[in-house]
């Protein structure tokens, strides 16, 4: 990822490098991201509590953190701030975190 240019540090709140690539570079990239790339809690000590605790579907843990955010734009930063490669915002964090989790069967 590195041979790439990529950081999941910049621009924590942007859409991050939207350029097109081709050829090498592009085929590189797509084989990264379909790993997942460094979106991994167990590898990426990087990746936040709050990143964590949407994941893992820990609701009181979450409503915590909101309650301490204590401004409109504290709350909107927690749902905007973009972790790992993958860019990923709270709302995926739980979306790929639904994902994760075992299938429970339904009458």
């Amino acid at each position: 990822m590195e041979s790439l240019g990529l950081s999941s540090e910049e621009d924590p709140y942007g859409d991050g490098d939207q350029s097109q690539l081709y050829g090498a570079e592009a085929m590189k990239l797509q084989a990264q991201t379909a790993k997942g790339m460094d979106y991994n809690f167990e590898k990426n000590k990087k990746l936040s509590n709050w990143a964590k605790s949407c994941y893992s579907g820990e609701l009181n843990t979450v409503k915590n953190y909101l309650s301490q955010a204590l401004t409109a734009e504290a709350v909107v930063e927690l749902f905007e701030k973009r972790e790992s490669l993958m860019r990923f915002s709270s709302l995926f964090h739980v979306i790929c975190g639904a994902k994760a989790r075992p299938k429970q069967e339904t009458c």
